[in-house]
């Protein structure tokens, strides 16, 4: 659920906070998306193999995984600063008494953006100057953040830490169960990823999203896709998700060590009460003959 859910919404998430358009979203994040998990997959098994890590060491490779991710899930403590936004509902993103300086202004109209200088009108308020006639671009507002690289490097983090544990937690699912039962081990673990974490984590994060959007695109009465996000409740809304899976992640796999040390010192009580058994069936019998 983390990797999908970082990869579902890192094009809505550049695009409200620097600006860009999806292609080129799709250009920064897609090679990052590709490395990070091929990257941290082959380490996650090279790791194992190269340490001979058994159960215990595994679940503790994975623990410290979780660990490497939440350094890259930081960065969505820091956003960009939205453009302000006028629209027939109002003006989105600051209240009306602070857009004095016509010059600053930006306007959003279906998917064009009025960043036209205007220059004030003696007698009419900014208000009015501002909602003329204007020339558009068909483009974005343009933001200046310098956070870029900053999250390019976090979701790199992210995504590779979390592909670490793939090959860790896959061994370690055969491990912890009888030779014969190793294929029926594997399927079910395949069936709970998609059906706790592949199917309802864009719906999840999606909602996160949808919670932070400004003002909803409305065309003949009905409520369209969302046109202006508050980025400081995106990005806190996706670093409280994250770190929630996290979290969730790392307790998961704390209780997995404690149940196998469980059933591992129960199988020692049976097996050195059978060996018991046995070392006293040995010494009966020499006494029975007699």
């Amino acid at each position: 659920m983390f990797a999908i859910g970082i990869t579902a919404m890192m094009t809505k998430f550049f695009q409200s906070q620097f600006g860009m358009p999806s292609s080129r979203v799709a250009y920064l994040t897609g090679p990052i998306a590709l490395v990070g998990g091929g990257f941290g997959a082959v380490m996650g098994g090279a790791l194992v193999s190269r340490w001979n890590l058994d159960y215990l060491g595994i679940m503790r490779l994975c623990m410290y995984n979780c660990c490497f991710s939440l350094f890259g899930v930081l960065t969505f403590l820091f956003y960009c600063q939205e453009n302000t936004y006028a629209t027939p509902e109002g003006f989105v993103g600051a209240p009306p008494n602070q857009l004095t300086n016509c010059q600053l202004f930006h306007m959003y109209s279906e998917c064009m953006c009025v960043n036209e200088t205007l220059v004030s009108v003696p007698g009419v308020s900014d208000e009015e100057v501002l909602l003329a006639a204007v020339q558009a671009t068909r483009s974005r507002c343009p933001v200046d953040c310098a956070l870029l690289y900053p999250y390019l490097l976090g979701v790199f983090l992210a995504l590779s830490s979390t592909f670490l544990n793939a090959a860790p937690s896959t061994a370690a699912s055969i491990r912890c169960v009888k030779p014969a039962e190793r294929s029926l081990a594997l399927g079910v673990k395949t069936i709970i990823i998609r059906l706790v974490g592949s199917i309802p984590a864009p719906v999840i994060f999606g909602g996160i999203v949808d919670q932070s959007c400004l003002t909803w695109k409305r065309s003949c009465g009905s409520v369209g896709n969302c046109v202006a996000y508050a980025n400081e409740g995106m990005a806190r809304g996706l670093f409280y998700g994250l770190l929630s899976l996290i979290i969730t992640s790392m307790v998961l796999f704390y209780l997995s060590m404690l149940a196998y040390r469980r059933n591992a010192r129960l199988r020692a009580e049976r097996k050195a009460g059978r060996m018991g058994q046995k070392h006293a069936g040995s010494h009966a019998a020499p006494h029975s003959k007699r």
